[in-house]
């Protein structure tokens, strides 16, 4: 990939050498006009990757002097590190961009596409939230099957949509006949902005619509669903206007900041994300304490990140307590494992000798909560069980 073609530099007011030491700045690796691209030496392959979108319906914010992503990241860098003083981040820069809305697409499906490539996690600063639709084009062009999560008041969704924007993004996924999309969760949606037709289809798809109220009273409810996404699309409208009030459409009820920055944390710590964006921040104006949420909800993706728990692969290992529990709604058991270091549940799914073959897989293991085990002890089935097994075996 020819990066020095596909990115602008980082601005030289905002570089990273402006800062002190124990700020995150300190700690990136950034593109410049100076210093070039980064490199970095064999062994020392960044954890993250930054990358700016400017774009709104795939074309450049209207007035260029306002660039949310350089926004966010001088707020972002002027952090402080904390725990994790060991932070690999690279900044790849902003994706240069033009009028013709095609090639921009490209360009950005480009960039997350070497990112996935080389392992490294990118970190999307847009933008409206249809940059999210990209991204889904990045993992196909990968041939990466995955889980997509979106923080956001409503599902992304219009049958009869003919343009992408942010307000339909999951249609042309959705609708993609050769679909690398397995699951699709929503977290923080609010049942009065969405149309009941709308929810009977994601119901339809077994896709998983957690709302807010369910989220607020019980934010551990969100841990297992956000363990299982690979791509994490936030749209910072999903907070209320009152703590995000500087965002393409707010919203009087929502997360509040400290509790998107929980669930931004809970994305850090899950092995299975491999790309994030943060979305929809207004570009007609800079609302200052919008754009430092914005740095400081990634802030806590970074020290969710540094802050895993290393869990064995091997389902089989000691690591493992396994539970094998009857249902009478099933011909077999419903298996469990709990982990004994870090306290987290997991249930497994039968495969069709199909599918076995095409995920390469004796058993398919998905998170879940000791809550899910004590629903199918008192007889009932888990919701995420049967709807996993419903897409796995269709």
């Amino acid at each position: 990939m020819d990066y020095l073609s596909l990115f602008h530099p980082v601005p030289t007011e905002i570089l990273p050498e402006s800062f002190h030491r124990e700020q995150l700045g300190s700690r990136v690796k950034a593109f410049s006009a100076k210093d070039g691209f980064p490199v970095y030496e064999e062994g020392e392959k960044p954890d993250f990757a930054i990358i700016g979108v400017n774009l709104y319906r795939f074309k450049p914010a209207q007035n260029e002097l306002i660039h949310i992503p350089n926004s966010v990241r001088k707020h972002l860098y002027g952090l402080f590190t904390g725990s994790f003083s060991h932070i690999r981040v690279a900044d790849w820069g902003n994706i240069r961009t033009g009028e013709n809305e095609s090639e921009n697409r490209e360009k950005v499906i480009e960039a997350i596409s070497e990112a996935l490539k080389q392992q490294i996690i990118p970190v999307i600063i847009g933008g409206s939230q249809e940059i999210t639709y990209l991204n889904y084009l990045a993992y196909k062009k990968n041939k990466r099957y995955f889980n997509l999560l979106s923080f956001d008041p409503k599902p992304d969704f219009v049958d009869d949509a003919e343009d992408i924007n942010e307000h339909n993004f999951l249609t042309p996924i959705i609708f993609d006949t050769d679909n690398y999309m397995f699951n699709y969760s929503i977290i923080g949606y609010q049942n009065y902005l969405v149309s009941p037709s709308v929810v009977d289809t994601m119901d339809k798809l077994f896709f998983e619509l957690h709302r807010l109220g369910e989220i607020r009273a019980l934010p551990e409810t969100a841990e297992p669903v956000i363990r299982d996404a690979d791509c994490i699309s936030i749209d910072l409208g999903s907070i209320k206007a009152a703590d995000c009030a500087g965002v393409l459409m707010p919203e009087p009820n929502g997360f509040t900041s400290d509790e998107i920055c929980k669930m931004a944390r809970y994305c850090g710590m899950s092995k299975k994300m491999s790309s994030v964006g943060i979305y929809n921040l207004s570009a007609a104006e800079i609302n200052q304490s919008t754009i430092r949420l914005a740095a400081q909800t990634l802030w806590h993706v970074f020290d969710g990140f540094y802050s895993r728990l290393e869990e064995s692969a091997d389902f089989n290992s000691t690591e493992y307590i396994r539970y094998d529990v009857s249902s009478p709604d099933t011909a077999f058991d419903v298996r469990f494992y709990k982990n004994r270091l870090t306290g987290r549940w997991w249930m497994s799914l039968p495969l069709n000798e199909e599918k076995e073959i095409k995920f390469g897989l004796r058993e398919f293991i998905i998170p879940c909560s000791e809550q899910d085990y004590l629903e199918t002890l008192g007889g009932g089935i888990p919701e995420r069980w049967f709807k996993a097994e419903k897409k796995l075996n269709f």
